[in-house]
């Protein structure tokens, strides 16, 4: 899963197309993301931390299933 340049915060920001779609689609994985123009952004703030290590490999199925 690319993200860019992380250093702290609270927020991660995930380059995609479609993130809207995407998005949704993640409601349906009980992962709630925003959906910005050129990608996603995960509020690493508002996660557990057990959350958080699943999040990605989620987040790349969804991004490769919805293109």
């Amino acid at each position: 899963l690319n993200i860019l340049p992380y250093m702290d915060g609270f927020f991660i920001s995930i380059p995609c197309k479609n993130a809207k779609a995407i998005s949704d689609k993640l409601i349906e994985e009980k992962l709630f993301l925003v959906p910005l123009k050129n990608g996603l952004r995960f509020a690493v703030c508002a996660v557990s931390e057990e959350k958080c290590k699943i999040s990605p490999a989620i987040i790349k199925k969804v991004m490769d299933e919805v293109k």
